[in-house]
């Protein structure tokens, strides 16, 4: 069964082997290692706010995302006053 899980990719955790690439994800409660071969969004690094899409492997260790989306950085900032 196909679902999203968003959550913000934890430090330290994004590594490349080949074309797969694994990270965690995270809600400050819970850490989710993923693993993945899409392609990533220009935007994705830790600390970025994503979500991923794919399947709990058959031993719920592991979430194997076919899909990856970032957050887009806002280009706007509060104005402090």
């Amino acid at each position: 069964e196909q679902i999203r899980v968003a959550g913000v990719v934890v430090q330290g955790s994004v590594s490349h082997v080949g074309a797969t690439t694994n990270f965690s994800v995270t809600d400050n409660h819970v850490a989710i290692p993923v693993t993945t071969e899409a392609v990533l969004p220009d935007t994705f690094a830790a600390g970025v706010t994503v979500v991923v899409e794919g399947a709990m492997n058959a031993q719920r260790s592991l979430f194997v995302a076919s899909g990856v989306l970032a957050k887009c950085p806002s280009k706007f900032s509060a104005k402090v006053t």
